[in-house]
């Protein structure tokens, strides 16, 4: 592309960036032609322009050039929650990655260091569990480029069923029951 710097010799190039829906960022601004820019995220599309500088100023921006980084596996999974639980089951969910590196395509769920099970969505349920006994949960999220770290390990436990005699209590229900006038019939 021929630039325009008014007779002047160009004394930089500078490049901007963005995302899509941000303001261009000036991410390079010397006189080597090209540059590697570092720390881009993972998997995601940027919008670069060119500028030419000289003594004159900056000439118009290039044709915006669309750069696609490459997808790299995700950061791990964070704060696993106990959703729910009982004396045989347990219910989890927890907070995707920040940077997932691709689409998430699905979770590994670990329980006390056990194979891992599969989870297309970021919560869990599993049950015939032993009762009033802890586990310990791990979580992996896996995308196109492969599985990332597993999460900190979190401790949940079921809980201690309730003896039949506390499940008892002085409540009594009558029912009564009245036929209408003549009957069924």
């Amino acid at each position: 592309m021929e630039t325009s710097t008014n007779g002047a010799p160009i004394t930089s190039y500078s490049l901007e960036m963005c995302l899509l829906g941000d303001t261009f960022v000036e991410v390079y601004n010397e006189k080597e032609t090209e540059c590697i820019v570092r720390n881009l995220n993972p998997g995601s599309t940027y919008y670069c322009i060119v500028k030419a500088n000289s003594v004159v100023g900056q000439s118009v921006p290039s044709e915006v050039t669309v750069y696609h980084s490459p997808p790299a596996p995700p950061e791990s999974p964070s704060k696993i929650h106990l959703v729910e639980s009982s004396d045989s089951s347990l219910k989890i969910s927890w907070d995707p990655p920040s940077s997932p590196g691709a689409a998430i395509l699905h979770y590994n769920v670990c329980f006390n260091n056990g194979v891992a099970t599969k989870s297309v969505k970021n919560e869990y349920f599993i049950d015939g569990l032993s009762s009033d006994t802890q586990y310990k949960v791990r979580v992996q999220a896996v995308n196109s480029v492969g599985p990332g770290q597993f999460s900190s390990v979190k401790v949940v436990g079921t809980g201690t069923p309730l003896p039949l005699s506390s499940a008892r209590n002085n409540t009594t229900l009558v029912a009564r029951s009245q036929l209408p006038e003549g009957g069924l019939g």
